[in-house]
């Protein structure tokens, strides 16, 4: 019985024999092929080296000294690259505006430039009035309106506490303009250096800065008096509100709160020239208000790298998008960063 159940259930034709051998051979491997996988495959070591170096650069960059940065006029599409660089431009955005060049393009505006590669806002906002292309129409820079009261525009040496309107508007100054200074006045204000004009609600800082080599404000003994009664404030930049900030001379509603918005995405400042980092302000500007000004070091808020995040990271000024994708992948796979 038991020959005729084998020979009835085991009893194979020569090709499902064959078939059989098959699947057997297919089935080894298969086994075989993944037990060598399993034994040969080990964990791939990731090179930090590159990551570590941006780190390096990253705290190095911290120490460079701001006031090397030298603002001057420049031309985007014939500045050389060390001219580039004395702007504070990035290395990575120099060579981007070289490569850009090279490959023929051309800048006809401030603002196909700040369409550069790796510029940022921040970055774009300190250079762009000092931006000069040659050749550049004027009807790209100026609209109908602003050419009209361009031709009309007559320079001349004047006093704020004594000038009409007519003259007022001779200078370029729109109606409200020269109704507010007017108003001042009869409420009773005076002008006593220059930069008071730049207080004057409504003016903004190019406008000052193009009037300002010729405000010719006539002594009194009244305003000598009180120049010499007021005792110049100072004032810590780094906890000050935007009412503080406009004790100082030169500094307006404007500036102060520029100086506002940039202190609080850099945490602070460490140096008085990191305030030509702010928008509009110049290096005569600083040298006029240093005596005025002073810094706390103890009201710097510091970044924590270990527990930043990307939008900490990305908001300070002088960490870039790269930057901050190499500290979180760092920080990722190696953990804590522990020195700097």
């Amino acid at each position: 019985m038991n020959n005729k159940f084998f020979q009835e259930y085991f009893n194979f034709s020569t090709k499902e024999k064959n078939g059989l051998i098959i699947l057997f051979i297919i089935l080894f491997s298969v086994i075989t092929t993944n037990i060598i996988i399993k034994n040969q495959k080990k964990q791939v070591a990731v090179d930090f080296t590159e990551f570590e170096s941006e780190i390096d650069r990253f705290i190095y960059s911290g120490k460079i000294d701001e006031s090397e940065i030298e603002l001057s006029y420049f031309d985007p599409n014939a500045a050389t690259k060390e001219e580039l660089e004395k702007l504070g431009l990035p290395h990575n955005v120099v060579n981007n505006i070289i490569n850009y060049r090279n490959r023929g393009g051309k800048f006809f505006n401030a603002e196909s430039f700040s369409r550069i590669y790796g510029l940022s806002d921040d970055e774009f906002n300190r250079v762009k009035d000092y931006i000069a292309i040659e050749n550049q129409r004027k009807s790209s820079r100026f609209s109908q309106r602003d050419r009209k009261t361009a031709e009309k525009t007559e320079l001349f040496y004047f006093d704020p506490n004594t000038a009409n309107k007519e003259e007022l508007q001779k200078l370029g100054l729109r109606d409200w303009q020269a109704n507010n200074i007017i108003r001042y006045r009869e409420s009773g204000g005076s002008f006593y250096v220059p930069e008071d004009l730049a207080r004057i609600y409504g003016l903004d800082d190019k406008t000052f800065n193009k009037l300002k080599a010729y405000i010719k404000i006539e002594k009194t003994e009244e305003s000598e008096d009180t120049e010499i009664s007021i005792a110049p404030v100072i004032v810590e930049i780094n906890s000050a509100n935007a009412y503080e900030l406009q004790k100082i001379r030169g500094i307006g509603p404007a500036f102060s709160e520029r100086i506002i918005e940039y202190r609080e995405k850099l945490g602070g400042f460490h140096d008085k020239s990191q305030l030509l980092e702010v928008w509009g302000i110049e290096q005569e500007l600083i040298e006029s208000i240093s005596e005025q000004i002073k810094i706390n070091p103890d009201n710097i808020k510091k970044i924590n790298l270990n527990t930043a995040e990307y939008r900490d990271l990305i908001s300070h000024p002088y960490i870039d998008r790269k930057t901050t994708n190499t500290l979180l992948e760092y920080k990722r796979f190696k953990g804590k960063i522990t020195s700097t």
